[in-house]
């Protein structure tokens, strides 16, 4: 009898937790199969990479709603993931936002648990050793040449124009060529907003070298 009733209290306490992980405001859940199909996922996880939460636990395949090359390298994730046993981390730019998410393998399972957020911003040293996407969605700031790219990611640093030219081996005056294409592309004229954009996708100036999709 005991050992039943621990095993209910355990059962329990994994179903109140898993609860709370669905519904943590800002926190994507997704749990997908070896082979890239999702089985289940959050509001908040389809808001995160479709701009959509309105259909939260819709199961589908990645090859039909990712780009094919992301989608291949995501899939890459959780097979290490499954393979290793140990969870994984990693870094990407996503229509626009910085998303961090944890690979996490389900014991007894060809499953893997996805839980991802948005982090603004330079990641911490704590994150010093987190995997990287090769490739980049950057939402408004899809239109922008690899030099905009760097220009916007250290604008988003709160850098001024001078210090701009000098880490980028350019002239002052060719910054705020590049920062005219910006605004003209992005369509925001205000140095915060751009600001801001750069910020929340937590660009970096490596970024203009990733592939796009």
């Amino acid at each position: 009898m005991t050992a039943t009733l621990e095993g209910d209290h355990l059962k329990l306490a994994s179903d109140q937790a898993w609860e709370a992980l669905v519904q943590t405001p800002g926190v994507g859940v997704n749990v997908c199969t070896g082979d890239g199909r999702t089985l289940f996922a959050n509001d908040t996880d389809n808001e995160l990479y479709f701009g959509d939460g309105s259909k939260g636990s819709d199961s589908y395949e990645w090859s039909g709603r990712f780009p094919k090359a992301w989608s291949a390298e995501r899939l890459e994730y959780v097979k290490n993931a499954l393979s290793s046993g140990q969870s994984l981390r990693v870094r990407s730019v996503w229509r626009g936002a910085q998303l961090v998410s944890l690979f996490q393998p389900i014991a007894g399972e060809d499953q893997c648990l996805i839980v991802s957020n948005k982090v603004a911003g330079p990641l911490g040293e704590s994150m010093a050793d987190i995997a990287r996407s090769r490739f980049v969605s950057l939402g408004v700031m899809s239109k922008l040449s690899p030099r905009e790219v760097e220009v916007i990611a250290l604008i988003g640093r709160g850098l001024p124009t001078r210090d701009i030219a000098e880490l980028l081996d350019l002239s002052p005056k060719t910054v705020e060529k590049h920062r005219d294409a910006i605004v003209r592309k992005v369509g925001e004229r205000s140095r915060i907003r751009l600001a801001e954009y750069a910020y929340d996708a937590g660009l970096e100036p490596e970024d203009a070298k990733l592939d796009r999709v």
